[in-house]
């Protein structure tokens, strides 16, 4: 008789000797392209793009070959070129690519859209990189006004030492949103704020010059350094633990169906019994599936109903065939596991996206499906397409603050005559940060900022800071008597009596607008937010 335990530890050897494996291999590539990418002037071109190309093709066939050495572990065959191409783990191997998880994405999509993403991610490191070579000169520009504000072009004066130390400063952060890179950055504030500390008021120009000059030069060479390690951030601390988790993940589903293949017609299995792993950190959909009652028992399943999936990224609960009943009973359904939960371990147990519905409203209830949490695919369906697609819009909106960047070199006149308003304004810091930021790169302006300066320095409809002005637009959007009306066919505008504002969003929810409601006729309404949710 198998002894599943054993076989178990024997599945986590080897997807621990594929973690490393892939990181491994993952390092190599790593350093041989950052090597490519500094001859080619870091573009992703040459061979650098062919480095690239070649990793990402080769994924591919490095999960395929996990998944065939967890299957032939699964089924209890060694681990030889024989065993590997047995029509078995062919055939098991091959279904994880092709086969559909809850969400809809099979591991073909998965595998593609990390694909995507690395590329993705390594373009906009390189185009961050330019960008902050662009804004050193935003850094010179302001060390410059704060030589020539001591009122002789040429010299700095002592009175003016605090804001040289803070412009300088206040820039080089701006530049910077890496915490690795923010270190670097600090090094180079440090070096410049010892070298203006040391000189005199009677400073000459060329003494002046020549600070700029090693400044500058420091700048210069750290950015470029920050370029490579952002690259690498991406590619390895970030992209490889997805890869990672992929692989994990589906290495351990395909034991998990070589289980229940090898007891196939096995008239002496009753079920399967779901069994937390030791290692099994914190409360999820696990403990439930560990504690349902089919009739067999506490945490085992039919035959008919056993998951095929694991219940999770990084799961590694075992599976375990039973000939008998277990006589301790479990939980009855989801619904009363999720309701009898205590709230903080419920807080665990759902995932964000359940989280952020039932925030706006949406009552638990919706959610559970007969023995489990509800899919996002299985509640469109009983939604409908349209109502789906506006309460997970409006979910995202009440939950993330993010508005996404916009060109302000599209409308000249307009970005120069809102520049021209603010500059009267310039005391205010975060007025002075955003002006600054606007002139050093005028193609992705903070979006959330913009709104926010607008409506409070320009336009003087809000007095309060941008967290409240940030509650106020998620208030907006979860107000349940808000009228919700679609601008353009496309995206939703959220009217709320309760507020007195507007907000609109996009259809995959990311902020775009907040302005107070002026009466102005958007057209019928489609919905109000309390007819979606009931």
């Amino acid at each position: 008789m198998t002894d599943y335990p054993e076989l178990y530890q024997r599945l986590a050897q080897e997807i621990l000797k594929r973690d490393g494996q892939i990181t491994a291999d993952t390092g190599a590539f790593i350093k041989q392209f950052l090597t490519q990418l500094q001859a080619e002037g870091r573009r992703l071109s040459g061979d650098a793009e062919t480095a690239l190309n070649s990793h990402l093709s080769g994924i591919n066939t490095v999960i395929k070959e996990a998944i065939g050495s967890a299957v032939a572990v699964a089924a209890g065959l060694p681990l030889t070129p024989a065993s590997l191409h047995s029509e078995t783990v062919l055939k098991l191997a091959e279904q994880a690519f092709v086969e559909s998880w809850p969400d809809g994405l099979t591991l073909s999509d998965r595998l593609w859209r990390w694909q995507r993403d690395t590329r993705t991610g390594v373009q906009q490191q390189l185009q961050t990189g330019i960008r902050q070579g662009k804004a050193t000169g935003a850094v010179m520009y302001d060390m410059q006004r704060a030589i020539e504000r001591g009122g002789n072009r040429f010299k700095i004066v002592t009175d003016h030492a605090d804001d040289w130390v803070t412009e300088l400063h206040q820039s080089a952060m701006a530049l910077i949103h890496d915490p690795e890179a923010r270190a670097a950055w600090k090094v180079v504030v440090g070096e410049a704020e010892e070298r203006i500390a040391l000189l005199k008021a009677t400073g000459s120009r060329s003494a002046a010059e020549q600070v700029l000059k090693q400044i500058k030069a420091a700048v210069d060479k750290g950015s470029e350094e920050l370029v490579d390690k952002a690259v690498k951030w991406w590619l390895y601390d970030k992209q490889l633990y997805n890869l990672k988790r992929i692989a994990r993940t589906e290495m351990a589903t395909a034991a998990h169906r070589a289980v229940i293949a090898s007891v196939e017609g096995d008239e002496s299995i009753i079920g399967f019994q779901w069994r937390l792993s030791s290692s099994h950190p914190t409360a999820d959909i696990c403990d439930y599936y560990a504690n349902i009652e089919m009739g067999l028992g506490k945490g085992v399943w039919t035959k008919e109903a056993v998951p095929h999936h694991k219940a999770h990224p990084h799961c590694m609960c075992l599976l375990i065939p039973r000939v008998t009943p277990i006589k301790q009973a479990g939980s009855k359904n989801y619904a009363e596991f999720i309701n009898n939960a205590a709230p903080e371990r419920r807080d665990q147990l759902l995932p964000n996206w359940v989280k952020n519905l039932n925030k706006l409203g949406m009552p638990l209830d919706k959610f559970v499906n007969g023995n489990g949490l509800m899919t996002r695919v299985a509640l469109k369906a009983q939604l409908g397409e349209d109502k789906f697609n506006v309460v997970n819009a409006l979910a995202h909106a009440a939950s993330n603050k993010d508005y996404g960047t916009k060109n302000l070199t599209r409308h000249k006149s307009k970005t120069a005559k809102f520049l021209d308003s603010l500059e009267p304004l310039r005391d205010q810091p975060e007025v002075d940060r955003f002006v600054r930021q606007v002139l050093d790169d005028p193609l992705h302006v903070d979006s959330r900022m913009q709104h926010y300066i607008q409506r409070r320095y320009v336009e003087r409809l809000w007095d309060q800071p941008l967290p409240a002005f940030d509650k106020l637009f998620a208030k907006t959007v979860s107000d349940p008597g808000a009228n919700i009306h679609r601008k353009d066919g496309n995206r939703y505008q959220i009217r709320s009596t309760a507020t007195g504002w507007i907000a609109i969003i996009e259809p995959n929810g990311q902020r775009v607008s907040l302005f107070p409601d002026n009466a102005d006729d958007l057209g019928e309404s489609l919905w109000t937010l309390r007819s979606l949710l009931e």
